[in-house]
């Protein structure tokens, strides 16, 4: 049964009082005015009975989640034993003094329970904030994605056909569901498996979900390279080996995301094991960004791999491809002037700029999250959730990003005010210091006090 926190005010209260220990312009203040996170018992009202034990209300689950990324902390334990002595913490979760901290197993459970579409629900919230405050102008985003280093050793991979390895994933998933917790029931079908542990602590529950692992995907593109689609993780069997330029073969996924021009809001995130090919995503990025938006792309700005060979091969010179005097065949694409369209585009001083401004702006939003919000390391494992540390990253990023403006935007409006009221005041000012110099001119010094105060109370 879904329970509901209750924070009433007491009538008599001896101990410190929680709102007015936390500052005015503290950031958690500052997000619960700009979201509103209940909006997440609707979303998972559908998995919780009508009787039974009543859960911790599902609106502080999503905060507490919310807290372990905004603030980068390194595990749920940390996280449940610092919520007790962070006044901030508990102000924001809406617990008191006095009130038991849940264990830490509830967030595993509740990730199992709801699955990934309660945390796209916030991060769709944090793009219509964005949206309504306007830092969104979406004509214009970058496409991008970025390595996610997998909790699984490179000890845990084990080498074997594709069939033997897919009827092991299978075997995997049935001893998995039998270590399931049977008072949760399973979440909805989704894509993705997953094993009962914590990628920070060991002992945290995070189960397996309901379907197995997709097919095995093409080769990325370019220095990010799959080395061996024969080999699975025993421990995390979503992830895929895979080779960073010239570095060692790791288990990893693969995050890719959108990202807005203006402001750098991230309005589309997506994970996938990571050999799949970045060129891939790239529709599926544009479609979520304009349904999260409700803005038509124009343009895209990414790198040479989302280009393909077949799409841009062509023939400069036949008399150096062949010597053949019956000539050779030469292939040509159905929307050629299009494609010749669209290289033309690539060299026009706009599209320099844009690959200009793209290095910071789609190279900045990966290195904030991997500064900011354990970003390059998978806190879980399976793939399911790993989509639900995408969004939770990519929703506390456009959070900050919502934060940053408005405050500049409260200040600006502020000196506009004063500017406003001081030109509002010129004419008045100018009069008095006219009137006082006329009077001046026409008195001598020892008048000049007495006359200073008649003009004062003449312009009152």
């Amino acid at each position: 049964m879904m329970g509901k926190q209750h924070s009433p005010p007491k009538l008599f209260c001896y101990q410190a009082n929680l709102e007015a220990r936390v500052r005015p312009d503290h950031p958690l203040r500052r997000v619960q005015e700009v979201l509103d996170f209940s909006f997440a018992r609707e979303v998972v009202a559908d998995r919780y009975g009508a009787n039974g034990n009543v859960s911790v209300d599902p609106e502080v689950i999503v905060k507490m989640m919310f807290l372990l990324f905004f603030d980068d902390l390194k595990s749920e334990r940390l996280l449940m034993r610092m919520i007790p002595e962070r006044l901030d913490y508990l102000w924001f979760l809406g617990y008191g003094l006095d009130d038991e901290v849940p264990n830490h197993s509830v967030l595993s459970k509740a990730r199992r329970r709801w699955g990934p579409e309660v945390f796209e629900a916030l991060f769709i919230r944090t793009i219509t904030q964005c949206l309504e405050a306007g830092l969104v102008e979406g004509r214009k985003i970058h496409v991008d994605a970025s390595l996610i280093q997998a909790d699984a050793s490179n000890d845990s991979g084990v080498k074997a056909s594709p069939e033997f390895l897919a009827a092991l994933k299978r075997v995997y998933q049935a001893q998995e569901a039998k270590l399931d917790d049977l008072s949760d029931p399973p979440a909805p079908p989704t894509q993705g498996h997953g094993k009962p542990t914590d990628a920070d602590e060991a002992g945290e529950g995070d189960g397996p979900t309901a379907e197995a692992s997709p097919a095995p995907h093409a080769a990325a593109a370019g220095s990010r390279e799959r080395v061996n689609e024969g080999l699975m993780s025993t421990t995390d069997s979503d992830a895929a080996a895979v080779r960073q330029g010239r570095g060692e073969s790791r288990f990893r996924y693969k995050n890719h995301r959108a990202v807005d021009d203006a402001y750098g809001v991230i309005t589309a995130t997506h994970t996938t094991p990571g050999d799949r090919a970045e060129n891939g995503e790239l529709s599926r990025l544009m479609d979520a960004h304009e349904q999260n938006t409700g803005k038509d792309v124009q343009t895209v700005v990414t790198d040479t791999k989302y280009g393909t060979v077949e799409n841009f091969r062509e023939c400069a010179q036949r008399s150096q491809c062949t010597r053949s005097p019956t000539g050779r065949s030469v292939k040509r694409h159905v929307d050629h002037e299009e494609i010749e369209a669209a290289r033309a585009e690539s060299r026009s001083a706009a599209a320099q700029r844009d690959r200009r401004r793209r290095r910071h702006v789609m190279e900045g939003s990966f290195a904030d999250a991997a500064n900011n919000h354990h970003f390059k390391r998978a806190r879980w494992r399976g793939l399911v959730k790993q989509q639900i540390q995408g969004f939770l990253i990519a929703g506390a990023q456009n959070l900050r990003i919502l934060l940053a403006h408005s405050t500049g935007r409260r200040a600006a409006a502020g000196r506009e005010s004063v500017a406003a009221a001081t030109r509002a005041m010129a004419p008045v000012f100018a009069q008095f210091f006219c009137r006082v110099a006329q009077l001046r001119a026409s008195a001598g010094a020892k008048d000049y006090a007495r006359l200073e105060r008649t003009c004062l109370s003449r312009l009152q």
